[in-house]
């Protein structure tokens, strides 16, 4: 079973979570190391070592998670909420808070 990444999790975690869940795509996908290198446009080791989670570029993540055609759901982790212009006049009209209690 795969860990879960949460709040409590390390960078370090994340980043082994991250490595496992690439490679699994890859897996999954029956793409060696060598060809996601190539479609990607990285080396074979920036592969290697992504899948050993010792960290990623974030261009790079982008590179894979396209590959994968996994990229709407990064578009679902980063929707933005819309504010209504009431909303907004509202917010501006309320007193800010200048300091903690």
């Amino acid at each position: 079973m795969k860990a879960k990444i949460d709040i409590w999790s390390s960078n370090d975690e994340i980043l082994e979570q991250l490595g496992q869940r690439v490679r699994a795509l890859r897996l999954r996908a029956n793409v060696s190391q060598q060809d996601l290198a190539q479609e990607t446009s990285l080396s074979e080791r920036t592969i290697r070592n992504i899948e050993k989670g010792k960290g990623i570029s974030l261009e790079n993540f982008i590179r894979i998670v396209r590959f994968f055609s996994e990229l709407d759901k990064l578009d679902t982790f980063f929707q933005l909420e819309e504010i209504s212009p009431k909303e907004l006049f509202e917010a501006r009209g309320s007193k800010e808070r200048k300091r903690a209690s």
